[in-house]
């Protein structure tokens, strides 16, 4: 009788170590499948935070860009107009005329550049 009742207690013990094994098992699945959803969503938002900073930068650098495009034409029109002057126009007319046309054909050449990419 003795062993009997141990055997049936180990059996016991044995079945109730499976039970809470399997139950233990079934909450880790539950466990990752939720700590998996997290990585996704957390992805997710890290994604579309880069995209956000991403969108940004290019907006910052298209404006920036802009600005020196603007820069650039006026000035490189303003030289054209003043060594125009310096060289011929100024013996001719005794003022600046190159000078004032090429800015003003200069700040026209950036708005129609900046409106173009607007």
């Amino acid at each position: 009788m003795g062993k009997t009742r141990r055997n049936a207690i180990v059996h016991g013990v044995n079945k109730a170590l499976e039970d809470v094994s399997e139950s233990s098992s079934s909450s880790q699945a539950v466990i990752s499948e939720e700590l998996q959803s997290e990585n996704r969503i957390g992805y997710k938002i890290r994604q579309v935070n880069s995209n956000r900073a991403a969108d940004s930068s290019r907006e910052f650098m298209k404006y920036t860009s802009m600005a020196f495009q603007m820069i650039g034409s006026i000035l490189a029109f303003v030289f054209m107009g003043y060594f125009i002057d310096n060289s011929w126009a100024k013996h001719h007319f005794g003022f600046p005329v190159f000078t004032i046309v090429g800015t003003l054909l200069g700040v026209a050449a950036s708005l129609y550049l900046i409106l173009k990419k607007i």
